[in-house]
């Protein structure tokens, strides 16, 4: 039965998981070392599958495996331009084809494989093919020309293994010409669809492209020039027609600055009345220099016939036929009234004025009246003409024909940019509907183009299978190994399971550095199992000690070794603290704590120091059975003060070694414990002794070791391998640490040989040999 102390119950402490009240990260086993302490185990665990699986390929039988070899090949197609790069696809794409279900299928019911009694009862057939098909690629690279690729089925029936391997290979066969010719009817359907769907739109758009034109004003066409053999388009005769009427705008403006520019000069010579002569002279030099654009200003000062030719040297507009009509009355006016109206340049120049006068009617325009020359002038009627008037006149007339010409050109001008306009609007949108029509056509081109391609190629394209190999069945040793390797994996992996799952379920202390880590403290001793023995009873019986004390009765055995360790390990920490009394308690029950701590007395005493065991277990005292002597007169009493502390002591066979039994179980243990007495008999015989050890219950069962702990220098805690849980083993150390319980050290007790201690005691044996015992020294009186 246990009791719950410092808040812990029962069932934390029994069954407590691996590394409960622990991170996460903490719970794990070292897999390396666990997996080598289990090496027989496993070494076991493989031979036995080993045999198992030869017993089981026995009782299966072998089974064979047919292979072959083909060769897939990429037809030589010729590449259509010279930059066509001829890959052929992923180097693992027949390995899948020849394994799927639809290559099995077909090889299943069109070549004969489910006739085959194998398959005929057979839930799934074509996934026993493909699981039992091993296809793979042997030579090439990843994007290769040939394919050699290697095919072999496993089957307990030979024959069977032969036929599937050879219908694989048909079908596979069947299959890329299927898709050869698949692929070649829907390529060509497909360009056929759409060089005629083409053709539809092509004859879709131009017709109405044509309906347009139709409906639109007259859209003339750019005359096409050539330039360096490359057909241009000529300018727009749009744009022609503008750059005409502003090149006639311009010298429109030029022969009305050239005749306002003579008009004023004129008229400033007539204001400042210059004299007639000179005005004259002034009026022949501007007739012969005509205006800016007029030719005829080159004769129009001469004589003879040159001057004439000069003036009718281009077709004449309105106002050079008046200068040209006013220059020829003139000089026929001159010759008359010097030659006389026989002479042959007067008859030329009566010829002229009568052209002149044939053209303004041609023209349609009316000739200016020159009634001042006269017709048939005497002999000093040259004097008496009013040239300047005259020729103010022309020079009137032909500005007010300018003026309305400006006009005319003008509103010529405004309508030419209209339709220019209007015709590069229209010049875009034929545009627009030629180049539509144009791509339809190359597009038209390029399907025509790849169809004829197809028709040159289509016998290239698709695969070639050759099989390269014929047919070869042998027995295989695959299924041996599989089979045999199999059960010795798992009889491997069970034993390691089985042994895993145990460590990890397993919640007690397995190892020396657990007890270190989980109790924070250095481990002052490890004690093997202590096992009595018929002979231990009988010397126990001549001693009057408990057989259990190994250190009397086998001062020479591992046991007793290991107590010295202890006392030399607990003295050195004990001197270093100037520590007497020192309490031994356990985290449970049966951890051997009492057995423990008389061992240690008896060490201690033997090595010559004064030494007093005390039992402060005053629920379920054992020291006085250790020791053979009487319960009564103990503790309790000394602590109700019925019994002084000396009278309370029992001798022992070591004269230096004292024993406090715990006397009557009182009532309230706890509570007695609480009282001041404990602490005055501790610090009384801590004089008297040099070392005084307390016996103290379970921390976890009780809270007895936390009451007495205050009147000890520390406490020393004994845990036992393999029946103290690791949940009890933390919480025993949180405990003491909750209530400042000075720990010098831990002791494991139940080791074994194999334990990861460090030391093999093997090595050791003769060292522990058989000496006289504690009892036999103490009495001849060796210290």
């Amino acid at each position: 039965m246990k009791q719950g102390a410092a808040g812990s119950s029962a069932g934390d402490v029994e069954f407590a998981p691996l590394g409960i009240g622990r991170p996460a990260s903490e719970r794990s086993i070292d897999l390396a070392r666990f997996a080598i302490a289990l090496w027989k185990p496993m070494a076991v665990g493989l031979a036995g599958g080993v045999v198992l699986g030869v017993l089981a390929y026995l009782w299966l039988g072998p089974v064979y495996d047919a292979s072959t070899q083909i060769k897939v090949s990429k037809k030589a197609s010729l590449p259509m331009n010279d930059g066509e790069a001829r890959h052929y696809g992923d180097r693992g794409e027949h390995v899948y084809l020849i394994k799927s279900d639809a290559i099995c299928r077909r090889a299943l019911i069109d070549f004969g494989l489910q006739e085959l009694p194998a398959f005929q009862k057979a839930y799934d057939p074509v996934k026993d093919i493909s699981e039992s098909l091993t296809v793979k690629r042997t030579a090439g690279q990843d994007s290769s020309f040939d394919n050699l690729i290697d095919l072999s089925y496993l089957h307990p029936d030979k024959a069977v293994a032969r036929q599937v391997v050879e219908a694989v290979v048909q079908a596979y066969k069947a299959y890329l010409d299927d898709t050869r010719d698949v692929n070649s009817q829907e390529l060509a359907h497909t360009l056929t669809t759409q060089l005629a769907q083409v053709e539809r739109e092509i004859v879709s758009i131009e017709d109405d492209y044509h309906g347009w034109r139709n409906g639109t004003l007259f859209l003339p066409t750019p005359v096409i020039v050539s330039a360096a053999g490359v057909p241009v388009p000529g300018q727009s005769p749009y744009v022609v027609e503008l750059e005409k009427i502003n090149a006639a705008i311009r010298d429109n403006m030029l022969k009305r600055t050239a005749i306002e520019a003579k008009r004023k000069t004129l008229s400033d010579m007539l204001a400042r009345e210059e004299s007639r002569s000179a005005i004259q002279v002034w009026v022949l030099w501007s007739l012969s220099t005509g205006t800016a654009s007029s030719s005829g200003g080159e004769g129009g000062g001469g004589g003879g016939g040159g001057g004439g030719g000069a003036i009718l040297a281009s077709p004449p507009g309105k106002a050079e036929l008046d200068t040209q009509l006013l220059s020829a009355r003139l000089l026929e006016h001159r010759l008359l009234h010097v030659l006389g109206p026989h002479h042959n340049d007067v008859v030329n120049v009566r010829r002229q004025v009568n052209a002149i006068l044939e053209m303004y009617r041609q023209n349609g325009f009316a000739p200016p009246v020159l009634s001042n020359l006269g017709d048939a002038p005497g002999p000093d009627a040259g004097g008496s003409v009013d040239l300047a008037s005259i020729y103010a006149k022309v020079l009137d007339d032909q500005l007010n024909e300018l003026a309305s010409n400006a006009e005319l050109l003008a509103t010529q001008q405004e309508e030419s940019m209209k339709r220019a306009m209007t015709g590069m609007a229209l010049e875009k949108k034929d545009q627009d509907w030629k180049e539509r029509i144009a791509d339809k056509k190359k597009f038209r081109d390029d399907l025509q183009s790849k169809l004829a391609s197809y028709v040159q190629t289509r016998d290239q394209e698709g695969y070639r299978l050759e099989q390269i190999a014929q047919v070869r069945v042998e027995k295989s040793m695959k299924r041996l190994m599989k089979i045999v390797g199999t059960f010795s994996m798992l009889g491997l992996f069970c034993v390691f399971g089985l042994a895993y799952f145990r460590e990890w379920y397993d919640t007690s202390l397995r190892t020396l550095d657990e007890v270190r880590s989980l109790t924070d403290s250095q481990l002052l001793a490890s004690v093997p199992e202590i096992r009595t023995s018929a002979e231990l009873e009988r010397m126990a019986s001549r001693s009057r000690l408990h057989p259990r004390l190994c250190y009397a009765h086998r001062p020479g055995s591992r046991e007793a070794e290991a107590y010295r360790t202890m006392r030399t390990a607990l003295m050195h920490a004990a001197q270093d603290l100037q520590a007497k009394v020192i309490l031994v308690s356990s985290p449970e029950p049966g951890d051997g704590k009492t057995t423990t701590i008389c061992n240690l007395a008896l060490a201690l005493a033997q090595s010559g120091r004064k030494v007093l065991l005390v039992d402060a277990d005053l629920r379920r005292p054992t020291v006085h059975e250790m020791f053979r002597v009487s319960q009564e007169a103990g503790l309790s009493e000394v602590l109700l003060g019925e019994l002084d502390w000396q009278n309370a002591l029992k001798a022992t066979p070591l004269s230096n070694l004292s024993v406090m039994s715990a006397g009557m179980i009182p009532e309230n243990p706890a509570e007695l414990l609480s009282t001041p007495g404990l602490g005055a008999f501790l610090k009384s015989a801590r004089e008297e002794f040099d070392c005084v050890l307390v016996d103290a219950p379970p921390v976890l069962a009780v809270s007895d070791p936390c009451i007495i702990a205050p009147s000890t220098d520390g406490l020393v805690l004994v845990v036992r391998l393999r029946k103290n849980s690791r949940a009890a083993v933390e919480r025993t150390r949180d405990t003491l640490d909750a209530y400042g319980v000075r720990r010098f050290g831990v002791i494991a007790n139940g080791t074994g040989r194999s334990e990861d201690d460090g030391i093999d005691y093997d090595s050791y044996e003769s060292y522990y040999s058989s000496s006289p015992s504690a009892i036999e020294r103490a009495t001849v009186g060796v210290g």
